[in-house]
């Protein structure tokens, strides 16, 4: 009967990786030498996983960094972003925009996404972006998510809306 260290299944490539495969031996345990890991965040936090959505609550302004009404942690709270669609509607004619999906960390600071920013978008332009994380990006208290225009002229009329997937935990 085998031991609570003792090997049940090989993961596959193991023997070739510690070089045991030349000789055609295979270890019995591994001892304090290699231990394997189970990534455990998913399982714990999907139950607390929501949906939320919203839009700017107004048309783009001008150049400079607008925060998503739904978007912003709350104190107390703590979230883990896990994706985000970012959708820029319709362009007005004679006019261009050119905008970022972020998070806003202070008032001077947002972090933008780059493949979350969109092309010039001209008139009767529009584009809905995306982008998942392979590790969620942790939101504290105070924290939104944000729509950064970099290229403005005429009058785009456009109000930016965002989906995202987040964890929400208290603190």
């Amino acid at each position: 009967m085998a031991g609570p260290q003792d090997i049940q299944r090989y993961p596959k490539g193991l023997i070739d990786l510690l070089g045991m495969r030349a000789t055609g031996e295979t270890p019995h345990t591994l001892g304090q030498d290699i231990r394997g890991s189970l990534e455990l965040l998913d399982l714990y936090v999907i139950d607390r996983c929501v949906e939320i959505s919203g839009s700017t609550g107004i048309a783009v302004p001008g150049v400079g960094v607008q925060t998503f009404a739904s978007g912003t942690v709350p104190a107390g709270e703590l979230w883990l972003l896990y994706q985000v669609s970012f959708t820029m509607p319709t362009v007005a004619a004679a006019a261009t925009i050119r905008s970022s999906f972020g998070v806003q960390r202070s008032q001077s600071t947002c972090i933008t996404l780059q493949d979350c920013t969109t092309p010039l978008l001209a008139a009767a332009d529009a584009i809905d972006l995306g982008h998942t994380f392979e590790r969620p990006l942790v939101m504290r208290p105070g924290d939104g998510l944000a729509c950064k225009t970099i290229v403005f002229t005429g009058a785009p009329a456009v109000t930016p809306t965002h989906r995202s997937f987040v964890a929400k935990l208290l603190i």
